[in-house]
């Protein structure tokens, strides 16, 4: 049986302004029409006792694909301009027409020359979770603050609005006044809308940013039902405040592992990040507690935790048991350990140069018994021989 590939919540990014002498303007939109397209769900192995397990939180309805898009095209500058107007300065805004809804964050500008106000707005479809709104919200609120400070340090926003102004009036003259609907600067003079659009392609991509403003203001978020793939029928919100909050939840007798590889891991941290993060991340071993890495690193438990809880809300590592002598493993009855699996992949490109378990299937069949890890270490094996095993059970 196929299924419909759905778009994610976001459906245009916009800049508007609220200058001294106008009121607010829709500045720069970008949006990206795509049209759905049926993929054929991959085979999957299942045993008599595989559980079924939903895999998408908040699916789209199927009753009309695509109608908060089209909603969308149907609003011109002038509406999205009323509708983004701000009420305050300084807050959320969310306001929803049909089936989209448009949240932002606005900043006001004191004692500037030429604008007022402005605001970062993602426009999503209405359906989008509280908590994916409020996600948002906050994203763009760190955006806007980088843009204001820089605002503040260079003028920053305002040559960009010059900018953006000249080439909105000279597409006008070209064209008339009547077909500006979908007026796009060019982004290879203007700086914000190609940030903008960056933005808008990071987040449909990966749900994530890291962006850097004027060649100066480093900004990074990322949208937690996006990054940490939950296979559980848990609600959404749920799920994002357990993840926003995982430090409370932490406790000095878990572990943690990461899910991408500790080389990539250090390499895609920024050039300011946490010098604690990267020690933290040359010693992690499955088989530490948290508690142990404090003791290993001479980090506070209590760094370890936020240290900890940000890889999680970043879908960069996950909590486990620690790995130990004592632990039993066995195979998980939804796991799909097929040979054309991802699992399978993933295995063979692990370990492609071990000689002990060359594919994932031998390995696992080891684990058919419930016997403790301990009983499954030779006495002959050696140093090399005993990290496989911790990394094939990781």
């Amino acid at each position: 049986m196929d299924h419909i590939e759905f778009e994610k919540d976001l459906i245009a990014i916009l800049l508007v302004v609220e200058s001294i002498h106008d009121k607010n303007r829709l500045l720069y939109k970008y949006e990206e029409i795509k049209t759905y397209k049926r993929i054929q769900e991959p085979i999957a192995f299942y045993t008599p006792y595989s559980i079924v397990i939903a895999k998408d939180f908040d699916p789209p309805s199927v009753k009309d694909d695509d109608a908060s898009r089209r909603t969308f095209l149907n609003f011109d500058e002038t509406t999205l301009s009323i509708l983004t107007s701000p009420y305050s300065y300084g807050n959320h805004v969310e306001v929803q027409v049909d089936d989209v809804i448009f949240v932002g964050h606005t900043h006001g500008l004191e004692n500037n020359k030429n604008l007022k106000s402005f605001a970062i707005f993602f426009a999503l479809r209405a359906i989008a979770k509280a908590s994916v709104i409020l996600s948002y919200q906050e994203m763009s609120k760190r955006i806007g603050t980088a843009i204001r400070c820089e605002e503040q340090r260079a003028s920053y926003l305002n040559q960009e609005y010059a900018k953006l102004i000249g080439v909105i009036q000279q597409h006008d003259i070209g064209v008339g006044a009547n077909d500006s609907l979908n007026r796009v600067p060019n982004e290879d003079n203007v700086k914000e809308p190609a940030t903008l659009k960056q933005i808008y392609i990071d987040l449909q991509v990966s749900g994530e940013i890291n962006i850097t403003i004027n060649n100066w203001l480093n900004v990074s978020y990322c949208l937690p039902h996006r990054s940490v793939p939950i296979n559980c029928p848990l609600d959404i919100d749920h799920v994002v405040h357990v993840l926003s909050n995982a430090e409370q939840y932490l406790k000095p007798y878990y572990g943690l592992v990461l899910v991408i590889d500790p080389s990539a891991l250090l390499a895609s941290l920024p050039t300011d990040s946490s010098s604690t993060l990267n020690t933290l991340v040359r010693h992690l071993r499955s088989s530490y507690s948290l508690s142990r890495l404090s003791i290993e690193t001479s980090i506070p438990l209590s760094q370890i935790y936020r240290l900890t809880a940000h890889l999680i809300f970043w879908g960069r590592a996950k909590i486990i048991y620690p790995i130990h002598d004592d632990n039993i493993y066995i195979i998980s009855p939804d796991a799909d350990i097929s040979k054309q699996g991802v699992l399978s992949k993933m295995y063979k490109e692990t370990f492609q140069n071990t000689s002990n378990y060359p594919i994932l299937q031998e390995a696992l069949a080891e684990y058919s018994d419930a016997i403790t890890f301990y009983d499954h270490i030779s006495r002959n094996d050696n140093e090399t021989d005993l990290r496989e095993r911790l990394q094939c059970v990781e």
